[in-house]
Parts: C-alpha cells; sequence; structure tokens
C-alpha cells in the first residue's frame, strides 16, 4: 500500500510540475518553445552492490548513471534526479 501511495504522490508531483511549467510566462516575439519531456532518474536502480569500495565499483555505477543520462539527453528529455 505505501508503495502505490508513493507513486501516485509522484505521479501527482510530476503533474504539479507540468502544470507550473505551463504557466510560465511565454517569451516575447512570438517564439514557442516545444516543451520537452521530462524523464525521471533514479540514481540508486543503477548500483549492482550494496556498497562502493574500489574505484572499479564507482566507475561501474557512474558510467552506468552516465550512459543513462547520456541516452535520455540525446532524445531531448529533461532529466529529473530523484
Amino acid at each position: 500500500i505505501a508503495f502505490q501511495q508513493g507513486e501516485h504522490a509522484e505521479d501527482l508531483f510530476q503533474n504539479a510540475l507540468d502544470a507550473i511549467e505551463a504557466k510560465r510566462p511565454k517569451p516575447s516575439g512570438g517564439e514557442t518553445i516545444a516543451q520537452r519531456p521530462t524523464r525521471t532518474v533514479k540514481p540508486a536502480q543503477f548500483a549492482t552492490k550494496t556498497y562502493i569500495e574500489t574505484a572499479e565499483d564507482l566507475d561501474e555505477y557512474l558510467n552506468k548513471l552516465r550512459a543513462e543520462m547520456e541516452k535520455l539527453l540525446s532524445e531531448n528529455a529533461r532529466i529529473r534526479i530523484q
């Protein structure tokens, strides 16, 4: 139940952020800015071990996180870290 409530809260939070973004003033001069999709990244999901104990563990973790974030940026998404 707590997990479902947490998921629902995340959806509500994202909807609130989208509503705030929609209310922001538009640029003058008739320019329109395409709204970029927002993707959430949870860095903990890229950990393969409970603890980072060596430089190699750190490199492995950071490389996975970097690859995911670069993929999202290449898709023209905004990244929200959670």
